[in-house]
């Protein structure tokens, strides 16, 4: 194609749009299930947010009797922010 495009076969527009169909076709069409985006959504939070940003927002924190932080919810959302594999320990 960039050698059609060199020699005036073919011109700019129709380049860039035979170049994006090629793009399209070899990228995979991903099938993100609804696990993957809480998963995903979870993992950004827990590593890029802090309590401080996010306390207005919060409805309730679960602390376990051994002081391990085991839930974070916020407000009308059921989804628990906080690692269920490693829970944190507040000293």
């Amino acid at each position: 194609m960039i050698d059609k495009l060199a020699k005036g076969a073919i011109d700019a527009e129709t380049f860039r749009k035979q170049s994006q169909s090629l793009l399209q076709q070899s990228k995979p069409t991903l099938s993100i299930n609804e696990q993957q985006i809480q998963k995903s959504f979870e993992n950004v939070i827990q590593q890029h947010f802090t309590l401080s940003m996010l306390y207005r927002y919060i409805d309730e924190i679960h602390i376990s009797k051994n002081k391990s932080l085991v839930g974070i919810y916020f407000k009308n959302e059921p989804l628990n922010i906080v690692n269920q594999a490693t829970q944190s320990s507040i000293a």
